[in-house]
């Protein structure tokens, strides 16, 4: 039970730091709609049911950039998200500036599962010491992280991926 409500306190903190943190680009997505939904916004009729294709951990490497960019490009998927702490987060973050009207937004990482491949925390690792192993890497699972982390370091960490988009000039959608 204290294992379940660490995880949940963890959980809401990674939540609660989000919204915050991204509070003024929600209201301006919001606002940006112009009273259209989503189905209107993409060219559809106004009770459509859509799909929308999303790819996941854009930045973690150069070919979830090449396959990413491609894809959005032929417009085969709608939306993506990017890894701050991964080595190629800069270059699609580039690539997301020159394409506003693309649907670009931030997948908040407080884990690193791959064997051969790992990241770090944006933040200091000496300021979120257990959100990383003994190697200095984030974690391999959501278990380890619930287990070592404290709710203070995930808020200090996700605020760090978020100053580090918005300081490469971001502006996440979601």
């Amino acid at each position: 039970m204290k294992l379940l409500k660490a995880g949940f306190t963890l959980l809401l903190a990674v939540i609660v730091s989000g919204m915050v943190a991204c509070g003024d680009k929600t209201e301006q997505s919001m606002t940006s709609l112009e009273g259209k939904t989503w189905a209107e916004k993409l060219g559809y009729p106004t009770d459509s049911r859509i799909i929308i294709f999303h790819a996941d951990d854009a930045g973690m490497c150069e070919e979830a950039n090449i396959a990413t960019i491609a894809y959005l490009e032929k417009n085969e998927i709608q939306s993506t998200a990017a890894m701050p702490p991964c080595e190629w987060f800069d270059e699609m973050v580039e690539w997301a500036n020159a394409h506003p009207e693309k649907d670009v937004g931030l997948h908040l990482t407080l884990t690193s599962e791959w064997q051969t491949y790992r990241w770090g925390p944006v933040a200091p690792a000496a300021e979120v010491p257990g959100l990383v192993d003994a190697d200095g890497y984030l974690w391999h699972s959501v278990m380890e992280v619930v287990v070592n982390g404290s709710a203070q370091e995930v808020d200090k960490e996700i605020r760090a991926q978020i100053d580090k988009a918005l300081a490469l000039g971001m502006k996440p959608d979601h």
